[in-house]
């Protein structure tokens, strides 16, 4: 065993489980699968013109890192400033306008849920704004799945989670 310095504080003593089988479980969270990370940089690749690529049947978690402009979805008008994020869910028709400039970084995170969207209405229709352990949390997830190990990007999802 190695003589560790961890200079974190445990607790010292945790009380004894009443059974070993039965622990803490929220099987109404949310569970990720099929995660897709992409990045566009250009109003060209942001406003494609295919109807497809407007409604679509997974969740989009998008945060506009570069350049602020309007996202429509189901008619409702929101305005992401640089840093801001917003989730559209499956089937909701969505486009976008007002970009601030043609040059931009907006990451894009599709992914599809088994079970647990009854957790997410409260971010229905509003803008995101992460705070910084959050926007941290999302540049290490952009990283590890930008690394060119295809092997590593699951782990993405529970980092999304």
């Amino acid at each position: 065993m190695g003589n560790y310095d961890l200079n974190i504080e445990f607790p010292r003593t945790l009380p004894e489980p009443k059974s070993y089988y039965s622990g803490v479980d929220d099987p109404t969270r949310p569970r990720t699968r099929n995660v897709i990370l992409f990045m566009r940089t250009d109003r060209e690749s942001l406003q494609q013109r295919d109807f497809s690529n407007r409604s679509h049947h997974r969740y989009v978690l998008i945060l506009a890192l570069k350049t602020s402009g309007d996202v429509i979805i189901d008619g409702n008008e929101l305005h992401l400033h640089e840093g801001e994020g917003v989730l559209i869910r499956p089937f909701q028709f969505h486009h976008y306008i007002n970009l601030e400039q043609d040059d931009l970084r907006w990451l894009f995170i599709t992914f599809d849920l088994d079970g647990g969207s009854g957790c997410l209405p409260e971010f229905d229709g509003c803008v995101l704004q992460p705070d910084r352990p959050s926007l941290a949390l999302w540049s290490e997830i952009a990283h590890t799945w930008s690394r060119s190990e295809l092997n590593k990007r699951p782990m993405v999802i529970p980092m999304l989670v």
